[in-house]
């Protein structure tokens, strides 16, 4: 499909696989830190945007990445019905192979989960593998501990073979999971906030979230280097995203940017 220079082609979530991303400048706001206490907004993640996101992307060939997600607080009021998630709000990060033609990935981080009744935030990761469907792997529920501190989230192919290697590690949990016959090529890596949903039925809200120590891994010899590059923000406003300290910076060690969302 047709790219439009003003638009990204997001096909990364749960379960609908389409989203285009149309940019917005919005004087002043992608330069600070946000005030996280602003009123809720009108928001349709569903039909308009289909889903909605406050990210970063950086194009080019890569073996996987890496990046340290602060963890805080994530509420999606509504968004279980009679058991059903139809609505959620992620922290995370993506490695993707996009083409005109299809687009496939590996995604971890955490995010708000609907069962027993209630919504829940828990740690979790998904793939779409080329020629097969959407696998989402809900891991466990957010320690009490990890709220307040950082997460490590990595995503790296293994050696040569079609695997990819996923690793979630904070101070009270770790796991080791493989995304295996994975043949994609990556060239995409992006970190952020992801909302689906419509205000219609539901509120969401996320504290401020960082992303720091971004790095990435050479698509040649799986060498690991911090970001240097800025990247391209896109947001949907809800969420919304900006750099604390951009990667280009001098000793900036990959960056650190944030995101939230009162919505």
């Amino acid at each position: 499909m047709h790219l439009d220079p003003c638009c990204e082609i997001l096909s990364m979530k749960r379960p609908v696989t389409c989203l285009v991303i149309c940019l917005a400048i919005v004087s002043g706001l992608l330069s600070q830190t946000p005030v996280a206490n602003a009123s809720p907004l009108t928001f349709n993640c569903v039909v308009t945007h289909d889903h909605c996101y406050g990210i970063n992307i950086w194009p080019g060939n890569n073996n996987g990445a890496n990046t340290y997600i602060s963890v805080v607080s994530l509420s999606c009021n509504g968004c279980n019905v009679n058991g059903a998630q139809v609505g959620f709000l992620n922290n995370e990060l993506w490695i993707q192979d996009v083409t005109p033609d299809y687009n496939d990935w590996v995604e971890v981080g955490y995010g708000t989960f609907a069962r027993n009744g209630g919504v829940y935030e828990d740690y979790f990761w998904a793939d779409q593998r080329p020629g097969s469907y959407y696998f989402e792997h809900d891991l466990t529920a957010v320690p009490s501990g990890d709220y307040g501190n950082k997460t490590y989230f990595h995503i790296n192919r293994v050696g040569t073979e079609p695997t990819f290697s996923v690793v979630v590690s904070s101070a009270h949990y770790a796991t080791t999971q493989q995304s295996t016959d994975n043949y994609m090529l990556p060239n995409r890596i992006v970190i952020g906030e992801e909302l689906y949903g419509d205000s219609g039925f539901m509120t969401a809200h996320a504290s401020t979230a960082y992303y720091s120590g971004n790095q990435w891994y050479d698509a040649h010899n799986d060498s690991v280097h911090y970001q240097t590059l800025n990247g391209s923000l896109q947001y949907n406003n809800p969420p919304y995203v900006g750099w604390n300290v951009k990667p280009s910076e001098s000793n900036s060690n990959g960056g650190t940017l944030w995101t939230w969302c009162q919505c």
